[in-house]
């Protein structure tokens, strides 16, 4: 029975350096854009609210429903 050889396989290239990665400065974690995103949550009621204790929601669902046929 023959041998079968293996395949040469190429040396593996080393791989680059990760980029390196910028410090937050003590004023700035990155959390502006957070906190004005909460702030924006909170500030008009949102565009499904109920209008009155006794709306469970089905009217503005059946309102869609109607828009769509």
């Amino acid at each position: 029975m023959a041998s079968v050889p293996l395949p040469v396989l190429p040396k593996p290239t080393p791989a680059p350096a990760p980029a390196p990665v910028e410090q937050p400065t003590p004023d700035d974690l990155g959390l502006d854009g957070l906190l004005d995103g909460l702030d924006r949550l909170f500030d008009e009621p949102a565009e499904d609210a109920q209008e009155d204790p006794e709306d469970h929601g089905m009217s503005n669902l059946l309102d869609s429903l109607d828009d769509l046929f």
